[in-house]
């Protein structure tokens, strides 16, 4: 990975000042990447005046751990754009059309099968941007109607989801300036934190308050029932056994339906 994402970032890259590089798990790679890139001089190397933004996709992010959202989500990104699936991702709708001759071939023939239909998919979506790239210079129409017909589907959705969205957001913003709410304060500290990154991104985390588990719920009742009379303190007893009971009554559904 070290090696491709050096090379890339080397092809055509002269005055770049910032580039997005967006990979599944970039909270663990791009860690230590400038460490190693530093320990590999004869091999690696970037620009060492252009910056790079981390990012990953929203396919996978929405599996990572929360405190990795604010950090490294696209809607954080002034400029970024949103991508339309991924190389690998828009394979899987293609391959169940293969995939009912593949199931009873061999492991061999199956690899071989399945690799030439990946091949002839590459080749076509090669030659589509060669058509992309003519047809752009003559009618840019066209070439809509030919290249893209599905981002600009996708663009009229988004285009109905935006407007529909608006007037409620709209009236959000409004009650929020009529109770006096610093709305002007939060636009600067969001502009602020888009610019400066890292641990400044946190404000945009969410504050989830866990449940308490029920051993912990069992330990307090137990501390009010010392400072209950012995009224409350039967009612505590009452709410304990409850809780047992019902949790007991799951154990054993459980066991007669593992």
């Amino acid at each position: 990975m070290d090696y491709s994402v050096s090379n890339a970032l080397n092809f055509n890259s002269h005055g770049l000042e910032e580039l997005l590089l967006i990979y599944d798990v970039y909270c663990q790679y791009g860690v230590h990447f400038e460490d190693r890139l530093e320990d590999m001089p004869q091999y690696l190397s970037i620009d060492p005046g252009m910056k790079i933004l981390g990012a990953i996709g929203k396919f996978h992010l929405a599996d990572h751990v929360d405190s990795c959202f604010s950090k490294y989500t696209l809607n954080f990104m002034k400029g970024a754009g949103h991508i339309d699936g991924e190389t690998m991702e828009t394979l899987w709708s293609g391959m169940n059309k293969v995939s009912g001759s593949a199931r009873s071939m061999s492991k061999s023939h199956r690899q071989e099968t399945l690799d030439d239909y990946m091949r002839d998919w590459n080749w076509r979506k090669t030659v589509g941007i060669g058509k992309f790239l003519h047809l752009k210079c003559k009618v840019y129409c066209l070439l809509c109607h030919f290249s893209v017909p599905t981002l600009l589907t996708k663009l009229k959705r988004s285009q109905i989801g935006l407007n529909s969205t608006q007037p409620a957001f709209d009236e959000l913003t409004k009650s929020c300036l009529q109770r006096n709410l610093p709305v002007d304060s939060w636009r600067c500290d969001e502009a602020l934190a888009m610019e400066e990154r890292g641990e400044s991104l946190k404000i945009f985390d969410i504050n989830r308050k866990k449940a308490p588990t029920l051993a912990e719920i069992t330990l307090q009742l137990c501390e009010e029932r010392g400072k209950l009379d012995d009224i409350g303190g039967d009612v505590v007893d009452w709410i304990a056994d409850g809780i047992k009971a019902e949790n007991d009554k799951w154990v054993f559904k459980l066991k007669l339906h593992p």
